[in-house]
């Protein structure tokens, strides 16, 4: 694990600006997927596999509607 964590400290204060920003866009946004705050603590822990997206808080059900009649059209003659 702390090799992993090293790993994290040396992309994010990466000296190339480009690498650096690369790394962070990217943590971004796997953040930005699982709806957690850009930060470097967040991004730390979801980089070591200790934040994960929250469950959800209600699950859909879905109503039993009727099924769609369909019209049909007369022709013209």
């Amino acid at each position: 694990m702390n090799a992993k964590r090293a790993e994290f400290d040396r992309l994010w204060n990466s000296d190339g600006k480009e690498k650096r920003e690369q790394f962070r866009n990217l943590m971004r946004a796997k953040l930005d997927q699982i709806k957690v705050a850009f930060t470097e603590d967040n991004a730390r822990g979801y980089y070591l596999g200790e934040v994960h997206a929250a469950p959800p808080k209600e699950t859909y059900e879905a109503k039993a509607r009727p099924p769609e009649r369909r019209r049909r059209f007369r022709r013209r003659r």
